[in-house]
């Protein structure tokens, strides 16, 4: 079922950022952890080439490097 956007927040930084997003864009080359219900398997250390972007349901996002816009739901 399609969810709107109600926000988006840019992550650029190595803090734990939690929440429910539904699509995180990787702005630069980016190495990230994520974790989510729709994830299945191991996504830590996940690279990501810029302009790319994963879309499911993420509830935390660490970045080891590079920044997103992560989209909330």
């Amino acid at each position: 079922m399609y969810q709107p956007f109600i926000g988006a927040e840019v992550i650029a930084d190595t803090n734990n950022h939690t929440g429910r997003f539904g699509k995180v864009l990787a702005m630069e080359d980016t190495v990230a952890n994520f974790a989510g219900p729709d994830l299945k398997g191991d996504f830590s250390g996940m690279t990501m080439k810029a302009n790319t972007s994963l879309e499911c349901i993420v509830t935390s996002i660490t970045l080891q490097s590079g920044s997103v816009v992560a989209y909330r739901i």
